[in-house]
């Protein structure tokens, strides 16, 4: 008998996994803070030897270990590669159903919980996934002495914090044998205790204090407080929480849902309290359903941070993705981002094939294309594309460079200073009944050339813009200018001194060149905004807005400093009526003379263009 047959046998001795006639696999949880991984795995090895397609959970804590989980180097989109641990590997299943009967899977340390790959119709359901230890600092600021320039904190006693060399660090474990990882506070976040939203004021804490040339340093200051010197400028308000999730680089290791090459997958009645990355990554995936599904801090816990990246992200997908129902909160990035990839075209190698770099770093590995895929061909400079071509081959050079063939010649074809993106992988989003608050960065990005419908949310006190169009080819390369998007029936409610709710723009090197539209057909109407400073609508390189029976109204404590309500940018085709601007004096729409055909009519409250 093998070793994995005799330990399958003993665990179904024990109990923890049994077979049921209706084709399913139930799995109950293990003594009290045991490790599940292998009743999981046990579980997995049973169902498919007998065909089951039903693995149900009974209710219970799963507490997920390193120690046995599988192991596979990963490139994850938006996400730091590497050797990665996966407790609940989903490799090639057909028709499965993970019921989860109220199960919380507790992970430890830095793993996967939940890992899906070239499978097709899977559903997820009611289960909740959470860390014992979260990979963030949270401490609150329990003094601060500007004479000395200099403020006291005080960790949560899961922050782990301790002093190392002179620096606050935080972390678990041994990281020279890969089981411990350990992060400075470089990165920061403050957050008021209040709201559980972005502090009015950002101090950047840094290991060096650039303004009185001095490295900053931190101290014991008893009873689990640390005194930090020469570390934030300016120095914090007395109250206010500070929130680091470590170095840049290294900090998005373990999301709690990867899902890679899936066809037709539903996760509902689902919550991920914590996971060091995003709460969902999705790539290259053809229809998504999401209800249900919430991202936010454990219930009845002090912590007021849930993910440190996005709840949700969806890289080179088509089909549908139907996110409704949902709640996303205190996350340390975007609510939904849903982009294809811009690849930059390096130098044509055969008449009918080119050298493609993915530049950013957490772009490398990616599924970019395929045969039969159809390439979009655009200007790196203007983002403005000017042909398409249907791969004929792949050649991976390494993680970074790609071989693509086409079938067309490109001789004649190709354009200098080049980038392509994959116009057969654009996905349909439908964002609607959610909820998403107090969050850094963003609630929504969007960039897909597919119908967008954002409808029927609430959105409240995003550090940032709530919705963010934008596409760039010179930082995160995310592609797809959109050609339908509306949004409607939502309600606004600000938080940024000065950021759009609505920002609808590229990004593009230099801002004094007039160039045609990039996004096009946007329709906002019948939304309710609740500012915190006049600007509500931004808009550059757009063509067919129309903001039409809008409610605008500022909030009890709002600046209305001398800014525009509306801002636009060499638009064209603009339509503004029937909307309602509440503000004392009337609301400014600012116009640039590239911008044309913009129309204004019957909106209460609103100056003429200028």
């Amino acid at each position: 008998m093998s070793a994995a047959l005799r330990r399958l046998t003993w665990l179904l001795f024990l109990g923890f996994v049994a077979a049921a006639a209706s084709g399913e696999v139930v799995v109950r949880a293990p003594a009290a803070g045991a490790d599940a991984v292998p009743v999981i795995r046990a579980a997995l090895a049973q169902a498919a030897r007998d065909g089951a397609k039903i693995i149900r959970f009974a209710a219970g804590d799963y507490h997920l270990f390193r120690a046995q989980s599988d192991e596979q180097f990963l490139h994850i989109a938006n996400h730091d590669d590497g050797l990665r641990r996966i407790a609940i590997p989903l490799r090639g299943w057909q028709g499965l159903r993970v019921e989860g009967g109220g199960a919380r899977f507790i992970a430890h340390g830095h793993l996967i919980p939940f890992s899906l790959e070239d499978c097709r119709d899977v559903v997820l359901r009611d289960f909740r996934i959470d860390w014992a230890e979260p990979f963030f600092l949270q401490a609150t600021v329990t003094t601060v002495d500007a004479a000395a320039d200099a403020f006291e904190v005080e960790p949560r006693p899961e922050s782990r914090a301790q002093l190392v060399d002179g620096q606050l660090l935080f972390g678990a474990g041994d990281r020279r044998n890969r089981e411990g990882w350990w992060q400075n506070i470089e990165w920061s976040y403050w957050i008021d205790p209040a709201t559980g939203a972005a502090a009015a004021v950002q101090p950047v804490v840094a290991l060096w204090n650039a303004r009185r040339q001095v490295a900053a340093r931190a101290e014991a200051a008893g009873e689990g407080r640390f005194r930090l010197t020469h570390a934030a400028v300016p120095l914090p308000a007395p109250g206010s929480v500070l929130i680091s999730k470590g170095n840049r680089e290294d900090n998005r290791i373990s999301p709690a849902i990867r899902v890679r090459r899936v066809a037709d997958l539903v996760v509902e009645d689902v919550a991920v309290h914590h996971a060091g990355g995003m709460g969902l990554i999705v790539e290259r995936t053809e229809n998504v359903t999401l209800r249900r599904f919430h991202v936010t801090p454990p219930p009845g816990s002090t912590r007021l941070v849930s993910t440190t990246a996005d709840a949700t992200h969806f890289v080179d997908c088509r089909g549908e993705i139907l996110v409704e129902d949902c709640r996303f909160e205190a996350m340390l990035d975007d609510a939904i981002n849903v982009h294809g990839v811009y690849g930059l075209v390096e130098e044509l190698i055969a008449p009918d094939t080119v050298a493609v770099r993915l530049h950013h770093f957490q772009q490398l590995g990616l599924d970019f294309a395929e045969p039969g895929d159809v390439l979009r061909f655009a200007r790196r400079d203007t983002l403005l594309a000017y042909g398409e071509r249907t791969v004929r081959a792949v050649r991976r050079v390494n993680a970074q460079r790609l071989e693509i063939a086409f079938t067309e010649p490109l001789d004649g074809f190709l354009q200098p200073g080049s980038c392509i993106d994959n116009a057969s992988w654009q996905a349909r989003l439908v964002f609607r009944r959610n909820v998403v608050r107090n969050n850094r960065a963003r609630s929504v990005l969007v960039t897909t050339g597919a119908p967008v419908l954002i409808e029927d949310n609430v959105f409240e006190r995003p550090s940032m813009s709530s919705i963010l169009v934008e596409g760039d080819t010179h930082f995160w390369h995310e592609s797809g200018a959109v050609a339908n998007l509306t949004i409607r029936r939502n309600v606004f409610t600000g938080l940024h001194p000065s950021a759009a709710l609505l920002r609808l723009r590229p990004m593009q090197p230099g801002e004094t060149r007039v160039l045609p539209p990039y996004h096009r057909h946007v329709t906002i109407e019948d939304n309710t905004f609740r500012v915190a400073q006049p600007l509500v609508l931004e808009a550059a390189r757009v063509g067919g807005l129309i903001f039409a029976r809008n409610r605008i109204e500022p909030l009890a404590d709002a600046t209305l400093r001398e800014a525009p309500a509306v801002l636009l940018h060499a638009c064209e085709d603009v339509t503004l009526s029937d909307n309602r601007f509440s503000y004392p004096t009337e609301a400014a729409l600012r116009v640039t003379p590239d911008a044309s055909a913009v129309r204004s009519a019957d909106n209460a409250g609103l100056a003429a263009p200028r």
